[in-house]
């Protein structure tokens, strides 16, 4: 099956906020906040803003953690910062969480492909948190499977096998309250949202 890199497809301004609850003017502020500035596409340049995958994902997430895990601007910066450069450790990137491929449906030039265990994971959350001298700790439970028992009661049990990683701060204990953002789902429901509106 031929699949076509996320990475490679440029996204407008537009096309972010068609894909999310977010404003036109939110979109633009958390991209001049949280990107590198792009002087080909400045403001006065009369050019659309194109951005990669990644960087699309980036600004997505961002209104995540402010509008719905309520972190302000710094602390998302510094959050996503964070998760981007422990993820390169590791050799991912967001655009390695979906795979996509041409549509045969007329009404939509792209289609997101079910989950597969490329990654050597199927799910991937990140709890938040803050150790006892300020900075943000991680914890990343990466799900490698999940199963459930075949009983015929009305409440099923799910068996889960997965790793855990830790990353950032300077101790290993979280002192504040956590906060779970579902990373690999949320990336993959934007996706499939993107792909409805490219």
């Amino acid at each position: 099956m031929f699949y076509i890199l996320l990475m490679t497809i440029e996204i407008t301004n537009r096309d972010i906020e068609k894909s999310t609850n977010y404003s036109l003017p939110q979109v633009k502020r958390w991209a001049v906040a949280l990107l590198p500035s792009d002087p080909e596409h400045g403001q006065h340049s009369g050019k659309t803003r194109q951005y990669s995958f990644d960087d699309a994902a980036t600004i997505y997430l961002a209104g995540l953690l402010i509008t719905a895990l309520k972190f302000n601007i710094d602390e998302t910066k510094a959050i996503l910062k964070d998760m981007r450069e422990w993820l390169k450790t590791k050799g991912w990137a967001f655009s390695n969480f979906v795979k996509i491929r041409k549509s045969h449906n007329l009404r939509q030039k792209y289609v997101v492909l079910s989950n597969e265990d490329y990654l050597g994971w199927i799910e991937l959350e990140i709890q938040i948190g803050k150790d006892s001298e300020g900075s943000f700790i991680y914890s990343a439970k990466a799900v490698i499977d999940r199963t459930t028992d075949d009983s015929e009661s009305d409440s099923l049990i799910w068996n889960e096998r997965y790793r855990l990683h830790y990353f950032g701060g300077e101790g290993a204990i979280s002192v504040t309250p956590e906060k779970t953002l579902y990373l690999s789902n949320k990336i993959k429901f934007f996706a499939n949202r993107l792909c409805r509106n490219l």
